[in-house]
């Protein structure tokens, strides 16, 4: 009911911030623009056009050091035509600004179309109202035209770029609050930290403020000339941000390469690939799927960062895949009423297909996919999967379990070891402890290979029924262990009860003719558990599970 609410409260107060914003141009802007010269409205033209074109620009703005650690929401994103809009406030008057805001943010579509119409409409309204507010309190405080001098210069710097902060706190943070579900208190957070940011918005209000004095002083022609160089200046910055977003991918690459070269796991350097193209705020789940041999046909998730897919977009992305296994296509899209998959191919010089980006978002937020970014990062994906097929192929020797194919304990023990020191760092887990019931009759009634054979077909119905972020090993005998990062406790039976069902629908029976089943015990991790206390509490709650007469899933109580 809460998400609700706030899903209709965000539009509405949008929709009443757009009305406020025409509405008080409206009442300002034609008497303003009635004692305007020829030549003026020729200025304001050529205005609007750069403005347009400015808008379109969106510059990545990363905090300094972000590329080298792993990042947790995406860069922000500014445009530069600040300068152009002081200019204006400063000669014209705030309503002539909240004016050119309002009809040239609808047509500063993105150059991939990521941006509709009506969204740009509304992303101009608080834009105007900031213009309105701050042009109108500085022609009351600073009278008169901006003159060239240290004084003034301070004066208009440090009035802007306090009312564009006022603006950032009390208008574009709530806003994004209500839409993204983030607390409010993060992003005042983030922008108090943002240094980058601030030296920005210094940098061009200093620039609105040449621009200004040079029109007022030289000419409407050369004030125009000195603003010329900002959509040159917003390609370069553009251009910059990503080759250094390339530069990291590969990065990263090189370092995934390198852990499997030293045995070690990749999937943290892949984790980290994804954060590279990752969209928090666009409520998305990327995952890179991989086929882990070459005689494999089946692709298995290698890597996930986000929110877990839900029922329909695991079918949407399974549709996908299947799609692009059956066909050359580079990628394909499939969608339903509420959910989007983009899948990206990632494959060899030889058209082998390698493995797949996938990308689930939420329908509302689908155009907002740069496709062109995510066909480079699969493509850039193609040598790194190709290699670590190839070094897996040599290490499966040592990190799986002959028999079953699964991890072995060796391996899951590793896994679990990592998952459990993290969760001190807000990263929950929960693990399944599985025991075949009364296996031994099964060795000791139809001999050795049966049992080999059981434990076969349980390994292979755990790995077909836990969820595709889950990972499962044998770790001795006829015992399993189940890992199951960011998982409470009643997703963890459910899970457990599925396996439960699985295995006891299996074909394998002992020689009575009874279906052979699991008992399953189950432990979630907190804060100040270790690996053995975890484990001992999992193999406490499957001794009850055996306790009450097998075939059960019991939760420990902690």
């Amino acid at each position: 009911m809460r998400d609700r609410r706030r899903r209709l409260l965000y539009p509405a107060i949008r929709f009443a911030v757009l009305l406020l914003a025409i509405g008080a141009t409206a009442a300002g802007a034609p008497r303003v623009f009635s004692r305007l010269h020829p030549a003026d409205g020729f200025a304001l033209a050529i205005a609007l056009v750069l403005f347009t074109l400015l808008a379109r620009i969106n510059v990545p703005l990363t905090a300094r050091g972000s590329f080298y650690r792993r990042r947790s929401a995406e860069p922000g994103r500014i445009t530069l035509e600040l300068p152009l809009i002081l200019t204006v406030v400063s000669i014209y008057g705030p309503f002539v600004a909240a004016a050119l805001t309002l009809v040239a943010y609808p047509f500063a579509l993105t150059p991939e179309g990521g941006s509709r119409f009506l969204r740009r409409v509304f992303e101009g309204a608080p834009q105007a109202i900031l213009w309105l507010f701050a042009g109108t309190l500085h022609a009351e405080l600073y009278r008169g035209p901006v003159t060239l001098s240290i004084p003034s210069y301070l004066a208009f710097l440090a009035f802007y770029t306090l009312a564009i902060y006022m603006f950032l706190y009390g208008i574009w943070t709530p806003l994004r609050m209500i839409a993204t579900h983030v607390r409010l208190r993060r992003f005042w957070h983030n922008l108090s930290r943002d240094t980058r940011l601030l030296g920005f918005l210094l940098l061009l209000t200093s620039w609105g403020y040449v621009c200004t004095v040079i029109w007022l002083h030289a000419g409407i022609a050369i004030g125009l000339a000195s603003l010329a160089p900002l959509p040159f200046l917003a390609y370069t910055l553009r251009g910059l941000h990503e080759a250094q977003v390339e530069l990291h991918r590969l990065r990263l690459a090189r370092d995934a390469v390198q852990a499997m070269l030293g045995a070690g796991d990749p999937i943290p350097q892949m984790n980290s690939l994804l954060a590279s193209l990752h969209t928090p705020t666009a409520r998305e789940t990327l995952q890179i799927f991989a086929a882990i041999t070459p005689d494999e046909t089946r692709l298995a998730p290698l890597a996930t960062i986000g929110h877990q897919p839900t029922v329909e977009q695991v079918e949407l992305c399974s549709r996908a895949l299947a799609e692009l296994s059956r066909s050359d296509s580079p990628a394909v899209t499939v969608r339903n009423s509420s959910y989007v998959v983009f899948a990206d191919a990632a494959r060899s010089s030889d058209d082998e297909l390698l493995g797949v980006l996938i990308a689930h978002r939420p329908l509302t937020t689908s155009q907002l996919l740069q496709r062109k970014r995510f066909a480079q990062a699969a493509a850039d994906l193609a040598p790194l999967l190709r290699d670590f097929r190839s070094i897996a192929a040599t290490q499966s020797a040592a990190a799986l379990d002959a028999l079953t194919g699964l991890p072995n304990r060796r391996t899951i023990m590793q896994l679990l070891r990592d998952r459990v020191d993290n969760v001190a760092f807000g990263n929950p887990c929960a693990v399944l402890l599985l025991d075949i019931d009364r296996f031994k009759m099964i060795n000791d009634m139809l001999g050795h290979p049966a049992g080999d054979r059981a434990l076969r077909v349980v390994a292979g119905t755990i790995a077909r029924s836990i969820r595709s972020h889950d990972r499962a090993g044998r770790i001795g005998g006829e015992e399993f262990l189940v890992l199951m990062p960011e998982t409470n406790s009643e997703t963890a039976v459910a899970v457990g009860e599925r396996l439960r069902g699985a295995i006891a629908n299996a074909e394998i029976r002992h020689a009575n003719g009874d279906q052979v089943t699991a008992s399953i015990g189950v432990a979630v991790a907190s804060i100040s558990d270790t690996i053995e206390s975890l484990l001992a509490r999992a193999d406490h709650a499957l001794y009850q599970a055996k306790r009450q007469g097998r075939n059960r899933v019991v939760e420990t109580v902690q």
